[in-house]
């Protein structure tokens, strides 16, 4: 609710900046809301937001009976990757602007500001970053320009700026030198967020809620891009399509059969999205490291999150769980070694204390890396023997000892 409210209120902000230059307000508070700059990390809701926007613009206009705005949107992104060279640059984004306008495509900067006395224009630049990165002064320069024109007599034309930076402190400096501007912050995506965008495309019953949370729960603690986590379920659904002959499938659309994608389906989803698979780096650990990886599964499963534990206490539990088997010669100081390979391998998180592993401490925290990790061992290990009595015995003590 708290962002819905800011979002709305961001909404309100951007369609004022693009009213200005149709109302041809030449007003101070006109003024400086025609330079727009917006900040939030990829997959936002940025680009979107700003396109919504400029939709209900364009219908309040044509229903004041105001002149149509004339938006013209350009990528930086995808302008640089068909730029032959650089000193193209200019030449292609005035070309752009003035097709928008429909006056001659070779238009020079100041036959624009003419034609912005009779047309009211908002320019959105996306991806301003790529702007400044790859093209340094040239890129700069041209921005100046257009900032110029925003900030002079030209009281129909707005400019927006979208940035992939995550706030105003951490942009590129030609936009924390205009203080001035009018500047937005898009926070990232939560979980809850990222769940709610799923389902209001695709509904809630065609995938299950825990193969849903498992995507946003990861998408979230990377950063909340909207677009990845849609790209994931797009393949788990394909996966999961994969998966059925036509005749299954028309079967298990009953409503009776639903949800239809289960983890199993995110999971195949999420390791072709990663270089190397986890299944690879789990079959590749030392047989101490996979009993110790299991062991702390089923600990950290059964606290439901963190759980601390000694190094003597988790090595007599493996120990005791194994019969020796594999950790019989194994010292304290090869079961820490153990743990911090399976923390750089990014299966299991050692909870730090002021940003640095404490090894004196008499306990360790440790937690599950990811949802992936423990569905992972429950598909490969759990099924032998050996592991699968291993989870059991250490399930059992813990209880005991609880």
């Amino acid at each position: 609710k708290a962002r819905d409210s800011h979002l709305l209120k961001m909404e309100r902000e951007i369609i004022d900046a693009m009213k200005w230059p149709i109302l041809n307000d030449r007003t101070e508070t006109a003024k400086s809301s025609r330079l727009m700059y917006i900040f939030g990390p990829p997959g936002s809701g940025k680009t979107l937001t700003v396109q919504l926007c400029a939709e209900v613009v364009t219908k309040w206009a044509n229903i004041n009976f105001h002149q149509e705005p004339v938006f013209c949107h350009i990528s930086m992104a995808t302008r640089h990757s068909i730029l032959d060279h650089k000193s193209h640059l200019v030449r292609s984004i005035r070309r752009t602007i003035a097709l928008a306008l429909e006056i001659d495509e070779n238009s020079r900067l100041f036959a624009i500001e003419k034609e912005l006395e009779k047309q009211a224009l908002v320019l959105v630049i996306d991806e301003v970053d790529v702007l400044f990165e790859e093209y340094g002064g040239i890129g700069e320069t041209l921005f100046n320009n257009l900032v110029n024109m925003a900030e002079a007599d030209h009281p129909r034309f707005t400019l927006i700026a979208i940035s992939k930076s995550k706030n105003d402190d951490q942009c590129c400096s030609p936009l924390r030198d205009h203080h001035h501007a009018h500047k937005l912050v898009f926070p990232a995506y939560s979980e809850a967020d990222l769940i709610s965008i799923v389902q209001e495309r695709v509904g809630k019953k065609v995938i299950d809620l825990e193969a849903l949370q498992m995507i946003s729960r990861k998408v979230a603690s990377e950063g909340g891009n909207a677009n990845e986590v849609l790209k994931i379920t797009s393949e788990a659904v394909t996966n999961c399509h994969g998966s059925f002959t036509m005749e299954e499938l028309v079967h298990e659309l009953d409503d009776d059969h639903k949800p239809l994608v289960h983890v199993s389906h995110v999971i195949q989803a999420l390791q072709e999205n990663t270089p190397t698979t986890l299944n690879a780096v789990i079959c590749t650990l030392p047989p101490a490291a996979k009993v110790i990886l299991c062991a702390v599964i089923a600990l950290c499963e059964e606290k439901g999150g963190t759980v601390e534990v000694s190094l003597i206490t988790l090595k007599r539990l493996c120990m005791d769980a194994t019969n020796q088997m594999f950790m019989a010669d194994v010292g304290t100081n090869v079961v820490k070694t153990l743990l911090e390979l399976l923390d750089d391998t990014g299966l299991l998180v050692l909870k730090r204390k002021h940003g640095w592993f404490d090894a004196s401490r008499k306990e360790w925290k440790l937690a599950i890396k990811s949802d992936e990790v423990k569905h992972v061992v429950k598909k490969t290990f759990l099924k032998e023997p050996f592991f699968c009595n291993l989870d059991y015995y250490v399930r059992s003590d813990f209880k005991e000892c609880s």
